[in-house]
């Protein structure tokens, strides 16, 4: 354990980098904050390259608890001022603790395989990264298989999606693929391609047995024309006349747990 006391130190500038995605994809790195986040990033077993740590998170039993956790599987952890850490974090509030951790992401014959016949979930354009991540916690909490990231969608790795995917993101089997080499794919592999439209079969009503393939798209304009001419199935969630539609992360909510609650 070292500390860092030069505002220019390289530990520190690489940490701020990876706000941006240009960066984020250059070095194969992204970053997790606060305690709880950091908590999950251990349990899941993740690569930590380094960490950056303040004074703020040993005034906690807790933060001082993670901190000897993070010592103790080898990771290189560096003291720095509560200003330094501001500036190597994406959030005003980091909570003393900031990681660098390696991006996992795997070949989409690798995740199909790891997925073992379980509901996996393709994002297709979804741009919000308050969406995207609060549809990776869900498909945690779900058990889905793993996670399809078509282009158009917000970044999996950015600062927003890791915040409000509360961990979802290190437990799931991720890939980032084109849609033709998607479908191709999943239904060499005995998948359903699965969209939701207003016009689907009432959920009520839908057959949710075998492999499905649930595909979530842009929250304007929905999935791209590819996606709509290779679905199989269409799934209509019953919504109160005259709204328009539900947000993305609540339908995935109730999509993705709707075969274990019928």
């Amino acid at each position: 354990m070292q500390k860092i006391t030069a505002r220019d130190n390289q530990k520190i500038k690489l940490a701020h980098s990876l706000e941006q995605k240009k960066f984020r994809d250059e070095k194969g790195l992204f970053l997790a904050e606060g305690v709880r986040n950091c908590e999950e990033v251990i349990k899941a077993g993740m690569s930590i390259q380094y960490g950056l740590f303040s004074q703020d998170l040993i005034s906690s039993k807790r933060g001082s608890t993670l901190l000897q956790k993070l010592l103790d599987i080898g990771t290189d952890m560096y003291e720095v001022s509560g200003q330094f850490l501001a500036i190597a974090a994406a959030t005003e509030t980091p909570q003393g603790l900031v990681l660098v951790v390696k991006k996992h992401l795997l070949e989409l014959e690798q995740v199909v395989a790891a997925a073992a016949g379980r509901a996996i979930l393709i994002l297709d354009a979804i741009r919000d990264p308050g969406n995207v991540g609060t549809i990776l916690r869900t498909a945690w909490a779900a058990n889905i298989g793993c996670v399809v990231v078509l282009p158009g969608c917000a970044d999996i790795f950015s600062p927003k999606v890791v915040r409000s995917a509360m961990g979802g993101l290190y437990w799931l089997s991720c890939t980032i693929t084109m849609p033709d080499i998607a479908c191709a794919v999943l239904k060499k592999a005995g998948y359903r391609v699965v969209l939701t439209a207003a016009n689907g079969t009432p959920l009520a009503e839908a057959e949710l047995a075998g492999k499905l393939a649930w595909v979530f798209g842009n929250e304007a304009e929905g999935p791209g024309q590819f996606l709509c001419k290779q679905a199989d199935d269409m799934v209509g969630i019953p919504i109160k006349n005259g709204v328009d539609s539900l947000n993305v992360a609540v339908a995935a909510g109730i999509l993705l747990f709707a075969d274990k609650i019928k």
